[in-house]
């Protein structure tokens, strides 16, 4: 599968709030009674630049005007990424609002012109010529891209400095709240990775095309894996054979093997708990 990221599309039709596209990729801005083509894709959450920073000096609208205060930093830490805002950036909105591949789109701009830029988050890659990739994290993909052209006037110097902010994005690898996790390690292959209290190992991988283990919800009744991890030459011999195709994977090359992580994901959904069982793979000697 093709991986590109979007520094310029946030995707048209196909890929975030079905905002326009040009031939170059780059979102045309919707107005602010018109932010979703469906009542149902928009979430209601929504901050501002002040509650992601100590920094809550009125928006500077004039590109000479020399500002000495320090840059925001913008920290998501649902989906695992971070952007460096200039200061000028002081009261800006983010926005989060579903896209139509199962992932969330992140919008930042002001009151009045609210999608200058944006990062999108998606479960699967998005193959789409107009695309740049901004990385992975696990199993989700980044893609970004700023608005076709200025909205606001008084906002063009912010429009200016929203290649920058997106030249800034960063994956952070967050697995807060796994202190107590259990842990599964393979000194064969020389990986390991915490899992969640509430599974349990099946070394039993019979049927499992070339998985070392499998992880079942521990409770009386359960038999459906939620989990498994499985070792290959290479990804595309993962990719062409059809053992794990209903779940969704994530790898990590270890050596010269590949070890596959698969979970499910119910509706092509982002799985934040498998995410965080991604992040905490770590090779050991």
């Amino acid at each position: 599968m093709k991986k590109i990221l979007s520094l310029g599309s946030i995707l048209a039709t196909v890929v975030l709030l079905g905002a326009g596209c040009n031939i170059n990729g780059q979102i045309t801005p919707i107005t602010p009674n018109n932010t979703s083509t469906s009542s149902t894709e928009e979430t209601n959450t929504t901050t501002t630049g002040s509650t992601q920073s100590e920094n809550t000096q009125p928006v500077n609208s004039d590109s000479t005007t020399t500002n000495t205060a320090s840059p925001i930093t913008y920290t998501n830490q649902e989906f695992h990424f971070s952007l460096t805002l200039p200061a000028t950036w002081a009261g800006y909105t983010a926005k989060t609002t579903e896209n139509k591949e199962g992932g969330k789109s992140i919008w930042f701009g002001f009151a009045g012109w609210d999608n200058i830029l944006s990062i999108g988050v998606y479960p699967t890659e998005i193959d789409n010529a107009n695309t740049k990739y901004y990385g992975t994290d696990g199993q989700v993909y980044y893609y970004g891209g700023q608005s076709q052209y200025i909205k606001i006037d008084s906002l063009q110097p912010r429009w200016d400095e929203a290649s920058g902010i997106l030249n800034s994005f960063t994956v952070a690898n967050l697995t807060n709240g796994t202190e107590n996790w259990k842990v599964y390690a393979n000194t064969d292959y020389n990986f390991q990775i915490k899992y969640p209290t509430k599974y349990k190992e099946i070394a039993d991988t019979y049927g499992w095309k070339n998985a070392v283990v499998l992880f079942l919800e521990d409770k009386p009744g359960v038999q459906s894996y939620a989990g498994s991890i499985s070792i290959w030459n290479n990804i595309e011999d993962y990719r062409n054979d059809t053992t794990y195709s209903a779940m969704a994977y994530s790898y990590k090359k270890v050596g010269n093997k590949y070890v596959v992580i698969n979970y499910f994901s119910y509706e092509n959904n982002i799985n934040l708990e498998w995410q965080k069982v991604i992040d905490s793979f770590k090779t050991i000697n």
